[in-house]
């Protein structure tokens, strides 16, 4: 096998146009992958076949296993971004694009990138729960008071019985933007209402509604209250 590969190195290196390289490089990253044991050069192989065939998922699938293998994460993204052009389900684009995300956030960190990629994943599936859950961290990193108040809402809509707690604390997070960022204090009103309603012996986020309607002078609202 050693020479085997030796041989396809030569002609490759000697003949880097020549007609039949994506068939050489095929056989020689099974080689490398197969009987040699080697993931490196088998990795180096599969990429040149990439470059090659770009439309073809089955050496995208092996770059993927062999990056993941040998840690090298910039060629982990470069295969699971076209993973996510060659796949036709849905499902499996969004995971693509989750696991760029997380890729970007945890290994290279990239911030821009992985809000950019959790975006994508979003877009495709927004019934995602931790999708969310990562947007909204990144978010929060940045500042963005509009987008998180939207993100807030709809984790929010997708939140289980079970969460009520998180309920609770998305729309007082809600709640804080919307007035101290946006200065929106009907809305931020509309989001305390919804966290009493979850907590009603909250007496620190009854005072704040209090608070809220006397600044709009929402008397009825404030004696119910």
């Amino acid at each position: 096998w050693d020479e085997l590969t030796e041989i396809y190195d030569q002609l490759l290196a000697e003949h880097p146009d020549l007609l039949g390289k994506r068939d050489l490089l095929a056989k020689l990253a099974a080689v490398h992958d197969r009987h040699l044991d080697d993931p490196r050069k088998a990795l180096n192989a599969y990429v040149g076949l990439h470059d090659i065939e770009q439309g073809e998922l089955e050496p995208v699938l092996s770059m993927e296993r062999l990056s993941l293998l040998l840690s090298d994460w910039k060629t982990l993204e470069t295969a699971l971004l076209a993973k996510a052009d060659l796949v036709f389900e849905e499902d499996e684009r969004a995971e693509a694009w989750r696991r760029i995300g997380e890729l970007r956030q945890h290994m290279l960190d990239d911030a821009p990138g992985a809000l950019e990629a959790y975006e994508q994943a979003f877009d495709i599936d927004p019934s995602h729960a931790p999708t969310l859950d990562c947007l909204i961290a990144l978010h929060e990193g940045r500042g963005e008071a509009a987008r998180l108040v939207d993100l807030y809402q709809q984790r929010f809509d997708l939140a289980t019985p079970e969460e009520d707690e998180l309920k609770f604390e998305l729309m007082t997070r809600s709640a804080r933007r919307l007035e101290q960022d946006l200065i929106d204090r009907p809305r931020a009103i509309e989001s305390l209402v919804q966290a009493i309603a979850l907590r009603p012996d909250s007496a620190e986020t009854r005072a704040e509604l209090n608070r809220l309607y006397r600044a709009e002078e929402m008397w009825p609202d404030l004696l119910d209250n």
